[in-house]
């Protein structure tokens, strides 16, 4: 059980029967960032179409929707207890594009609006969420949003994606 998987108010989330845990690839998350006082801990999550029975593959389903627990240490703080801007961008801009990997989209982010509305407190623990608003012709409206322990938005985003031919997806 990761430290992540302590937390009371994470834990319950991740009972949630309409969601299920998936492995994590990306190459930023575990891998650049995943350090004991940087972003220690990830689990990604998605949700179950509604249509379909809860998925036993290790693999992502399909979806619309994803979320990801993260714990935050001290240094990607930019100020001392608040996570800094870059890496809520950052966040956003993963866990966005993560949503349309998980549908087996290659595809590369060409805007990204991010909107800060409070601090994201760093150390801590917070959930970012993706979910997909709008597909046309090769392009998708994505939308993204980093919640604390109470449901309050700290940070959302709005991002357009475009795909990428030639690319398999890292999902």
């Amino acid at each position: 059980m990761t430290p992540l998987e302590q937390i009371p108010w994470i834990a319950a989330l991740l009972t949630n029967p309409s969601y299920e845990t998936s492995p994590l690839h990306d190459n930023l998350l575990p891998k650049a960032l995943n350090t004991p006082d940087a972003i220690p801990y990830c689990i990604l999550q998605s949700r179950v179409p509604p249509h379909s029975s809860q998925a036993t593959s290790p693999t992502l389903e399909p979806t619309h929707e994803l979320r990801l627990f993260a714990s935050l240490g001290q240094d990607v703080a930019g100020h001392s207890g608040v996570l800094h801007g870059g890496v809520v961008a950052s966040l956003l801009d993963s866990v966005m594009g993560l949503v349309l990997a998980s549908r087996g989209q290659a595809c590369m982010t060409a805007s990204l609006n991010v909107r800060f509305r409070r601090p994201v407190p760093a150390p801590g623990a917070v959930v970012v969420q993706s979910w997909v608003k709008e597909e046309r012709a090769g392009r998708w409206i994505v939308l993204g949003e980093i919640v604390d322990q109470t449901g309050k938005v700290l940070a959302g985003a709005e991002g357009m994606f475009v795909g990428v031919t030639g690319r398999p997806s890292r999902v």
